[in-house]
């Protein structure tokens, strides 16, 4: 059976627009990211002597390809979010200003 107004409505309040603000927030976060990222990108690329020298217990230690593969892949997601021609949608259901 399909869903009456009423539960298009709480559906589109309850996912939609919180998942758009959610969407338009990683990607203003991942520009940010490749904005920033300009050099320790060349530092990464060069002769890097980086080593990851957080002991906070944590399971891996990031390596140079590490980081270099998360630059990759944040480029990739926000291209795709971005670049989507549907992306402008998912902005104006936003509720709140970026």
């Amino acid at each position: 059976m399909a869903a009456s107004n009423n539960q298009i409505q709480a559906f589109v309040d309850a996912r939609v627009r919180p998942h758009c603000e959610l969407l338009r927030s990683v990607c203003n976060t991942l520009a940010d990211d490749i904005a920033a990222i300009g050099d320790v990108y060349a530092n990464l690329t060069g002769t890097p002597t980086w080593v990851d020298t957080n002991v906070n217990n944590l399971p891996h230690t990031l390596t140079v390809a590490d980081v270099l593969a998360w630059n990759a892949l944040i480029n990739a997601v926000y291209t795709a979010i971005h670049g989507n021609s549907n992306y402008p949608i998912a902005q104006s259901a936003c509720r709140t200003p970026v």
